[in-house]
């Protein structure tokens, strides 16, 4: 039996707003039977996150890589996709100039669209979750490994 699991935290409800330090602007339905909704206080989540700097450097990225895909759906319309054909057509919604990289430029247009009030810093550090081989940019096989992570049921 596969199980989702939401966290809520008292205090700004969502991991994203407590490590971004942004409000939350999202909301989890469940789809199934099975899932689960835990709560932590969020003094809770900072001692998680305290407890070694993976885990603090890990939590960090997921919530980066998350601003981007919820870029992508912003700009596309369409539910982030989960399949590799799907992540394929999303690589190619980034990829403007279809060189089959995204670059830097790309990930900061496409960000800026959704939130013009993102720093030169944040869309850095949002291009670096994603640009885990610090090639300066993205292929494919990078952008596949780490959404096909990112969008699997836990």
């Amino acid at each position: 039996m596969i199980q989702h699991f939401a966290f809520c935290y008292k205090e700004r409800e969502g991991e994203h707003s407590l490590v971004l330090g942004k409000p939350r602007d999202t909301t989890a339905i469940c789809a199934s039977k099975e899932c689960k909704a835990l709560t932590m206080r969020g003094r809770d989540f900072y001692t998680f996150l305290d407890s070694a700097d993976h885990v603090k450097e890990s939590i960090h990225d997921i919530c980066l890589r998350r601003e981007f895909m919820k870029a992508l759906v912003y700009r596309t319309r369409k539910p982030f996709p989960t399949d590799p054909r799907g992540l394929k057509w999303a690589f190619n919604q980034v990829d403007t100039a279809k060189s089959g990289k995204i670059m830097l430029e790309d990930v900061k247009t496409m960000l800026k669209e959704m939130d013009p009030t993102l720093t030169a810093n944040d869309l850095k550090e949002i291009f670096k979750a994603l640009d885990v081989s610090v090639a300066r940019h993205i292929t494919f096989d990078v952008f596949e490994k780490i959404f096909k992570q990112q969008s699997a049921p836990m």
